[in-house]
């Protein structure tokens, strides 16, 4: 069976090779045709199927509704399991029955019946685990770790096998985040005192609890906690001590001890027609230290979006366009998943992709993501769309019969470019159609905020 599934990815990759190989540039107009670009695919074949993910605070109503089910993301986030809840007095066993997980246990099974791929963050310690702190983020003391990995080997036997089918576990929610005075969702293991920040301590943890998660099922994933990351570390002002935390973990000899490292990245909406500030400093940063402690593992975003200070129309038009940006980029950059932070929900700066009282009324966000998820899905990353003016990106995006063009400005403007292709077709951000011809071998279209998609055949 192995030897079968590496044939078929041997030849899908020698497929992509020869399409790479045939297509050719799109030059710009009046100017010297670029080279041919010859890029990598080979490894980046075992990507998963989509990028595609939402939290949700509320699974199992989104199933009922439809709407999750519509868009199909491949993965849910969802926030949390609570270890103080099911072990609140040390020695006292597991309470599988305690109130609040209830809806979290339901969510499970209507992920599972979804299809999709449940992240389940595991947050919330118990307070004799956490003492002498008083906080349930606060780091565990070394004394309860044996404690917490039996816990989480409980957790992965119920919880991995059918109706939860749950494989993919977070340990923690922004770890990184400096210690609270009070309970908290977040992880607060940061500690100003020490030089990497608390991260040596979350790395302990994690070299004692992976062996016993992965004893219990071999199949789960573990995710380091999605990483705050708030700034690079400035070692002249010491400013940004936090983003050594994950250098703090890897000193401690624990980058055999999680499968996915998980990051969190937002933009704040500016007010600009541009809309999405650049954040893209945390990929290579992550991909930087992992490479100096000889680390490779897999980027996965498992919070991200364009936050909006203001419920306005504006700003929700802005987050409509900055999905298509997002995933494109997340293709680019070659991570596991983005996770859309949150769907159901404008507890945090007005990002729901509908209306949290009226739910079956979809945003404009919500038919971005659609549309975005139905083209993109499965598609691989070839290179940066050539030829494009100042002021605009884009990218193609390649499977065995077709390419796609994403493209963007942050100012409005024409592109006029030479085009041989036979065109597929061209669409907006929403998936409304528009006319696109090149029956004179160029494609000429008007290029601005909204991202626009150019198919074209390849086979």
């Amino acid at each position: 069976m192995i030897l079968h599934r590496n044939a078929l990815a041997l030849l899908r990759a020698l497929a992509l090779m020869l399409i790479v190989a045939v297509l050719p540039p799109l030059p710009i107009a009046g100017q010297p045709s670029p080279p041919p670009l010859y890029l990598p695919l080979i490894q980046n074949m075992n990507r998963p199927s989509s990028v595609f993910g939402l939290e949700a605070s509320d699974i199992a109503a989104g199933r009922d509704r439809g709407d999750l089910a519509e868009l199909g993301p491949t993965w849910i986030r969802r926030n949390g399991l609570s270890w103080a809840a099911v072990e609140p007095v040390e020695g006292g066993g597991y309470n599988w029955n305690a109130p609040n997980l209830v809806a979290l246990e339901r969510d499970m099974i209507a992920a599972s019946q979804l299809g999709t791929k449940l992240i389940l963050v595991v947050q919330g310690s118990p307070a004799w685990a956490v003492a002498p702190y008083t906080v349930n983020c606060a780091p565990i003391n070394p004394a309860a770790y044996n404690k917490f990995a039996s816990f989480m080997a409980a957790a992965v036997e119920r919880y991995s096998q059918p109706p939860y089918n749950v494989r993919y576990w977070e340990i923690g929610n922004e770890p990184d985040a400096s210690l609270f005075a009070s309970d908290s969702i977040f992880g607060c293991w940061g500690d100003m005192a020490d030089p990497y920040y608390g991260g040596r301590a979350y790395g302990e943890m994690l070299k004692t609890i992976y062996p016993a998660i992965k004893t219990a099922n071999p199949a789960s994933q573990v995710l380091f906690g999605g990483l705050l990351l708030d700034k690079e570390y400035n070692p002249t002002t010491g400013e940004g001590l936090s983003s050594r935390f994950l250098e703090g973990a890897l000193l401690a000899e624990a980058g055999g001890a999680f499968d996915i490292l998980a990051y969190h990245a937002y933009s704040t909406y500016d007010g600009t027609a541009d809309g999405l500030p650049d954040i893209s400093w945390k990929v290579p940063f992550l991909r930087g230290v992992l490479a100096r402690y000889a680390v490779a593992k897999p980027l996965f975003n498992t919070e991200g979006a364009l936050l909006c200070n203001e419920p306005s129309l504006v700003c929700q038009q802005a987050q409509a366009y900055a999905i298509p940006r997002l995933y494109a980029r997340t293709l680019r950059d070659a991570l596991q998943g983005f996770i859309w932070y949150i769907y159901d929900s404008d507890s945090f700066r007005n990002t729901a992709l509908i209306e949290p009282t009226r739910p079956t009324e979809l945003r404009a966000a919500s038919l971005a993501y659609r549309h975005a998820r139905r083209t993109l899905q499965g598609m691989q990353y070839y290179a940066a769309f050539p030829g494009l003016p100042t002021g605009a990106e884009g990218y193609i995006f390649l499977d065995d019969q077709q390419a796609i063009g994403l493209i963007w400005s942050n100012i409005a403007q024409p592109l006029e470019i030479p085009f041989t292709e036979p065109l597929l077709g061209c669409s907006e951000w929403d998936g409304q159609l528009f006319p696109c011809t090149n029956t004179d071998n160029m494609l000429r279209i008007d290029l601005g905020p909204a991202p626009r998609y150019i198919i074209w055949r390849t086979s």
